[in-house]
C-alpha cells in the first residue's frame, strides 16, 4: 500500500491526498539568476507540467491511488478508487524541475505544504514519494519501494459525478481546527454516498475511505442513526480533557433527495462529544453546552 499524505489527516490521516501547482521556486543561490539562466530555468519546469498533465493512478492489491495535475496549479486525489470513487480532494502544487530528482511542492491547503521529489521514467511512468507530511523536510532521494504511477488517461478535471473537497485553512488562533476539516471531509463523504446509495455509511470501509479514525491527539467514530436513510453521526472526542469535543451530523431532509450537515462544539473542554443533534424545519440544532460551527 502506498501511504500518501499522513497529514491531510494525519493530523487528517488519510491514504490519500496531493496537489501540485505551476511555479518556479528559488534555488539555493546568493547570486540572482541572469535573464536567460531564468527563462531556461522557466522552460524546463513548463516541459515537465506539460508532462505531468493528466491522470496518473498506482494500482495496488489493497486499494488504488488516483492523481489528476489540471492546468492553474491544481491537483486532484481521488479516493478511494478511480471510477469508483465518489470524493476528489483537491490541492495546489509547485514544480522545480531543475533538480535531480525533480521537486514537487504539495499545497494540502492554504496554510499547509508537504515537500517531496518526483521523476517522469523512459517509459513514461511517474514516480513520486508520497509518503509525506506537512512541516517535514523533503526527502532528500526516491528509493527503490517509491510508488510508480502509471499515466491512464489525459484528463485533467475528476468525472463529473465526483465530488470536490478542498481542505480549508486551519487558523492559527484555533489548533482543533483539524478536528473539523477531518469530521467535515467525513461528513461530505457521507452525503455523497447518502446521493448514490439512499443511505448513509456505517464505517469508514463502507464509504471508501483509507483512512486512521485516530490521531495523536483525537479518536472519531462513526456512529450510525437508528434508520441509516436518515442520519449518522461522526464523534471527536479528545484525549486530552483540555480540548473540546465534536460531534458532526448529516441529515436526510424528508421532502428531498438531499442531505444537510452541521458540526457541534463544546463550549468548554470536554471528553464527551455532544452526541444529540437534531434537526428542525431543515436546521440541524446543537444540544446544550454546544455550538454549531459556522
Amino acid at each position: 500500500m502506498v501511504a500518501i499524505f499522513k497529514a491531510s489527516l494525519s493530523s487528517l490521516v488519510l491514504v490519500s491526498s496531493v496537489g501540485i501547482g505551476f511555479a518556479v521556486l528559488p534555488t539555493q543561490s546568493l547570486a540572482l539568476p541572469t535573464p536567460h539562466l531564468a527563462q531556461a530555468e522557466t522552460d524546463r519546469n513548463e516541459r515537465a507540467i506539460a508532462e505531468l498533465l493528466g491522470e496518473w493512478q498506482f494500482p495496488d492489491e489493497d486499494q488504488s491511488v488516483t492523481l489528476i495535475f489540471a492546468p492553474d496549479n491544481q491537483l486532484y486525489i481521488l479516493l478511494p478508487d478511480g471510477a469508483d470513487s465518489s470524493i476528489a480532494i483537491k490541492m495546489g502544487y509547485q514544480v522545480n524541475a531543475t533538480t535531480q530528482p525533480m521537486q514537487l511542492d504539495v499545497m494540502v491547503s492554504p496554510n499547509e505544504t508537504a515537500l517531496t521529489l518526483f521523476e517522469l521514467t523512459p517509459d513514461g511512468k511517474l514516480r513520486v514519494n508520497l509518503d509525506i507530511t506537512p512541516g517535514d523536510p523533503r526527502p532528500e532521494s526516491l528509493g527503490e519501494d517509491t510508488a510508480l504511477f502509471d499515466r491512464v488517461s489525459d484528463a485533467t478535471q475528476p468525472p463529473e459525478e465526483i465530488e470536490v473537497i478542498e481542505l480549508e485553512a486551519a487558523s492559527d488562533s484555533s489548533p482543533p481546527s483539524i478536528p473539523v476539516q477531518f469530521i467535515s471531509l467525513l461528513l461530505q463523504g457521507q452525503q455523497a454516498y447518502f446521493l448514490e446509495n439512499g443511505q448513509f455509511a456505517q464505517s469508514v470501509d463502507e464509504l471508501g475511505f483509507a483512512t486512521l479514525m485516530e490521531t495523536e491527539e483525537y479518536l472519531y467514530e462513526i456512529i450510525p442513526g437508528d434508520d441509516r436513510a436518515e442520519k449518522v453521526s461522526i464523534a471527536g472526542t479528545p484525549k486530552n480533557d483540555e480540548l473540546p469535543s465534536y460531534t458532526g451530523a448529516v441529515f436526510a431532509l424528508p421532502t428531498e433527495e438531499d442531505s444537510v450537515w452541521g458540526i457541534c462544539r463544546t463550549e468548554e473542554p470536554s471528553t464527551t462529544p455532544p452526541l444529540a443533534l437534531t434537526l428542525a424545519e431543515g436546521e440541524i440544532q446543537c444540544p446544550s453546552g454546544s455550538t454549531l460551527l459556522p
